[in-house]
C-alpha cells in the first residue's frame, strides 16, 4: 500500500465526503508557517492562567511549602513536555489534526466517538474561561461604576451573567475569523501575560515589605503538614500534570502547522516548563502576601482583585486576565472542539460551525459551578477527565510507535474500506483497552465524590484515583499492544480485524 505524501493526498479523487473537508485535510509543507515563537507563545498563554494558578495553590494546600510546590510543578511540566514532543511529532510529520490522527487507531468511524471525549473536555474548559473573562470585566464595572447587586440568575449576579454573555459573543466573532486570528491573539497575548506576572510579583513584595516576609508565611497556607515530602509529591505531580493532559492529547492540532521537529521541541519547552513554574511560584507568593495584607489567604486572583482598592491596578490586571482567558480559550479549547465536531460530519460541519457548537455547549454547562472550590475543581473535574484522556493517549502512542512503527497511510485516513476501516469503521480493540484501563479508577472516583466512612480499602481506591492518569495510560497501552499483536498472528491485513 502506498504511503501517500500530503500533496498527493490533497489531490486525490477518491476521498470520502463523510471523512474529509478542507479544515481536516493535511497541511502541506509550504503552508507550515508556525515557528518556535508561535508555539512558545501558545504555551505561555496556556500556562499563565487562573486554572494554573489554582492548581498550584492546591499543591501547597496539600501540605507542601513554596519550594516543594514549585518542584512539583516543574516536574509535572517536564513530563507534559516529553509527551507533547511524542504526540506533537505526528502532527509535524503528517500535518493532520487530532480527530484524523485518531482514525489510525480507532477506525475512521470509531474516531468520531473518541474525538467527542476530547470535545467534551474542551467545552467544559471553554465555559470556565468565558466565566473568568466575564467575572474580570464585572470586577472592573464594580470598581469604576459602583454597581450594586441587581439580583441573581443561575446563582450569580445578573450583571455578571451579562458580562459572561458579552465575552461569549466576542469569542463567537473570533471563531468566525478562523485560525489565523487565533494565532495572532496568542502571539500578542504572551508578552502581556509575562508583564502581568511581574506586576503581581512586585505588588506583593511592595505591600509586604520583602520577599522573605512573604515566603515565611507560606506554612499558614497548608491545611496539614507532611513530615514525608515524597508521600504527597507524586500525587501532586499527577494533579498538576492532569490539568495539561487534554491539550497534550490534541497537540497535533497545532504542530501540524510546524515544519521542523526541533521547532516544536524548543517552542513547547520555552512556553511550558519555565513559564508554568514561574507563574505558580508567583501565585503562591501572592497568596502568601494576602495573609500578611488581609489576614487570610486569597487563592483566586479574581477574588484578590475584588479586595484591592486601586482602580487603575484593578483595570490593568483584570484586562490582562481577560486576555489570558481569551487566549487560553482560543488555543486550548476552540481549536480542539472545532476540529472534533467537524470530524462528526465533515461535509456539513466546518471548523467555524464546530467552534460555535463548542461555545454554546460550554456556556450551558454553567462553568461557575465547576471552579467553585479547589477540591471541586481538582477532584471532580481535572482528575476525572484526565483518567479517560490518558487512556486515549495510551492507545494513540502505542499504536503509532509500537504497532504501526510510525507509519501512517494518509489517504486511508479519508476513505472507507481502506487500512483504517477495521470492522465497519471501528477498531474495537482500542475501545476495549480504554474500558479496561478506566475500570480500576472508577471506585476511587465514586468514593471521592461521596460521603463514605474512611477505611484502609477505601483510602486505597482513592489513592488509585489520584494516580488515575498514569494507571489508565499504562494499562490502555499495554492491553492495546497485547491484543493487536495477538490478532496479527491470525491476520495479515489490519483492515480485516474483527
Amino acid at each position: 500500500m502506498k504511503h501517500n505524501s500530503q500533496q498527493d493526498m490533497n489531490n486525490s479523487k477518491t476521498l470520502d465526503s463523510t471523512l474529509w473537508n478542507k479544515d481536516l485535510a493535511p497541511i502541506i509543507s509550504k503552508n507550515k508557517n508556525w515557528k518556535i515563537y508561535n508555539l512558545a507563545a501558545l504555551w505561555m498563554c496556556m500556562s499563565i492562567t487562573i486554572p494554573t494558578y489554582m492548581v498550584g495553590s492546591y499543591t501547597i494546600s496539600s501540605g507542601l511549602n513554596w519550594w516543594q510546590s514549585s518542584l512539583v510543578v516543574m516536574s509535572a511540566s517536564i513530563i507534559a513536555w516529553l509527551l507533547l514532543i511524542i504526540v506533537g511529532s505526528i502532527g509535524v510529520k503528517y500535518g493532520i489534526p487530532f480527530p484524523v490522527m485518531l482514525r489510525a487507531s480507532f477506525g475512521v468511524r470509531g474516531a468520531r466517538v473518541a474525538a467527542l471525549l476530547r470535545a467534551a473536555v474542551a467545552c467544559g474548559w471553554f465555559g470556565v474561561c468565558t466565566w473568568i473573562q466575564g467575572t474580570a470585566f464585572y470586577i472592573i464595572l464594580k470598581h469604576f461604576f459602583s454597581v450594586g447587586h441587581l439580583g441573581e440568575v443561575f446563582g450569580i449576579n445578573i450583571l455578571e451573567v451579562g458580562s459572561i454573555l458579552l465575552f461569549f459573543f466576542v469569542q463567537i466573532y473570533i471563531i468566525k475569523k478562523g485560525i489565523t486570528v487565533i494565532k495572532w491573539i496568542e502571539a500578542v497575548a504572551a508578552p502581556l501575560l509575562l508583564f502581568a506576572v511581574i506586576v503581581l510579583l512586585v505588588w506583593g513584595v511592595l505591600k509586604t515589605g520583602s520577599l522573605a516576609n512573604i515566603l515565611s508565611a507560606s506554612h499558614q497556607l497548608s491545611h496539614k503538614i507532611h513530615a514525608n515530602y515524597w508521600a504527597v509529591f507524586w500525587v501532586d505531580v499527577g494533579v498538576v500534570f492532569a490539568s495539561w493532559a487534554a491539550v497534550i492529547l490534541n497537540v497535533c492540532d497545532f504542530t501540524r502547522y510546524v515544519a521542523e521537529q526541533k521547532d516544536q521541541m524548543i517552542g513547547q519547552f520555552i512556553g511550558l516548563v519555565p513559564t508554568s513554574a514561574l507563574f505558580v511560584l508567583v501565585g503562591i507568593i501572592n497568596t502568601c502576601a494576602t495573609i500578611i495584607i488581609f489576614g487570610y489567604p486569597i487563592w483566586n486572583p479574581l477574588a484578590l482583585l475584588d479586595e484591592i482598592n486601586s482602580p487603575i491596578f484593578v483595570l490593568s490586571i483584570s484586562s490582562i486576565i481577560i486576555i489570558s482567558a481569551l487566549a487560553l480559550n482560543m488555543g486550548a479549547n476552540v481549536v480542539a472542539a472545532a476540529n472534533d465536531f467537524s470530524n462528526l460530519y465533515p461535509g456539513r460541519i466546518s471548523f467555524k460551525l464546530g467552534g460555535y457548537i463548542a461555545a454554546i455547549v460550554g456556556i450551558l454547562l454553567f462553568p461557575w459551578k465547576t471552579i467553585l472550590t479547589n477540591q471541586y475543581f481538582v477532584f471532580y473535574w481535572i482528575l476525572s477527565y484526565s483518567t479517560v484522556i490518558m487512556a486515549l493517549l495510551g492507545v494513540i502512542i502505542s499504536d503509532y510507535y509500537i504497532v504501526s512503527k510510525r507509519i501512517i497511510y494518509l489517504e486511508d485516513l479519508y476513505i472507507l474500506n481502506g487500512k483504517y476501516y477495521y470492522n465497519s469503521g471501528w477498531n474495537w480493540v482500542a475501545f476495549v483497552s480504554i474500558l479496561i484501563a478506566v475500570i480500576p479508577v472508577v471506585p476511587g472516583a465514586i468514593i471521592s465524590m461521596g460521603d463514605f466512612r474512611q477505611s484502609v480499602i477505601l483510602s486505597w481506591f482513592v489513592f488509585l484515583y489520584k494516580f488515575g492518569w498514569i494507571i489508565s495510560f499504562f494499562i490502555s497501552s499495554t492491553v492495546y499492544v497485547f491484543i493487536m499483536k495477538l490478532i496479527s498472528h491470525h491476520t495479515q491485513e489490519r483492515g480485516l480485524l474483527c
